[in-house]
């Protein structure tokens, strides 16, 4: 369900495209030393995100260090470091690792399901002690979000909430940031939807837009449009209250240009989308 929340890379200058590769490959090295790197493999560009608006929220100069990764062999890439936002976003990227694979096994248990469980079951426990509220948060929501999914419910906004909810306690710290984070949650849910609509229709499983317009693609399709394109400017008013000190560049990329290529390319069905 993750990996929605991105930059519109034609519409970035370089030295800012690798300002956020930076902070990308930030968050990844810091699973590995924070955790192992095995965690590393599980990191989306949503957390990227978490981490580049609170670090800019705190901090006009961020430390960087060039460095190497076994995804890059021979070649070294600038790293953001010493950034408490990095960890955070660590803890946060394994604990909904961790929570969406138990919410796995109780759907439909597996030995890949079990096997990941295996692996992200001590890195959760530190992490669920590091961000306690958060962790009771994650689960109790996930809980609830399974009972109105099983319940076949057509209110988008039902169906929605709770995983808005999640990105809200995610992105905690004033007011705005957390309306900031509740709109996101709520773009990344029903983005899903749009993204699984054809396949969730032949597997039989829950989909809020199946269940509000049955298979009438086009119709749901229009109205996940206008939705999500209300969702995303609701988000925008509640980012520009925000004291951003630093990168503002790449958060207005991603704010207002990133989120709408991925809504429009997951409309049009293209999911190839280039990796880092």
């Amino acid at each position: 369900m993750f990996g929605y929340i991105t930059v519109c890379k034609d519409e970035l200058k370089i030295k800012d495209y690798t300002r956020y590769r930076a902070y990308y490959c930030g968050v990844c090295h810091t699973l590995g030393k924070r955790y192992n790197h095995i965690m590393r493999l599980g990191l989306s560009y949503d957390l990227t995100f978490l981490a580049l608006i609170l670090d800019s929220m705190v901090s006009e100069n961020t430390d960087t260090q060039t460095r190497g990764c076994l995804k890059h062999l021979g070649k070294k890439h600038p790293v953001v470091v010493n950034c408490e936002s990095l960890k955070y976003a660590s803890d946060v990227n394994v604990l909904l690792s961790y929570h969406k694979i138990l919410d796995d096994i109780k759907d439909s248990f597996s030995i890949k399901s079990m096997f990941l469980y295996l692996i992200h079951v001590l890195p959760a426990k530190k992490a669920g002690k590091s961000q306690t509220y958060l962790n009771k948060s994650i689960k109790e929501n996930l809980r609830k979000l399974s009972e109105i999914e099983k319940s076949g419910t057509d209110d988008i906004d039902k169906a929605s909430h709770h995983f808005a909810q999640i990105m809200k306690d995610i992105f905690y710290g004033n007011d705005d940031l957390e309306k900031l984070g509740y709109d996101l949650g709520r773009y990344i849910y029903l983005i899903d939807a749009v993204d699984d609509f054809g396949k969730d229709i032949k597997s039989k499983n829950y989909n809020p837009l199946v269940a509000k317009f049955g298979d009438n693609k086009s119709e749901a399709f229009e109205f996940a449009e206008q939705s999500l394109l209300f969702t995303l400017s609701q988000g925008a008013n509640s980012y520009e209250k925000l004291n951003v000190l630093n990168n503002k560049e790449i958060l207005y990329n991603i704010i207002y240009l990133g989120l709408k290529q991925r809504l429009y390319t997951v409309l049009k069905g293209n999911k190839n989308e280039k990796s880092l």
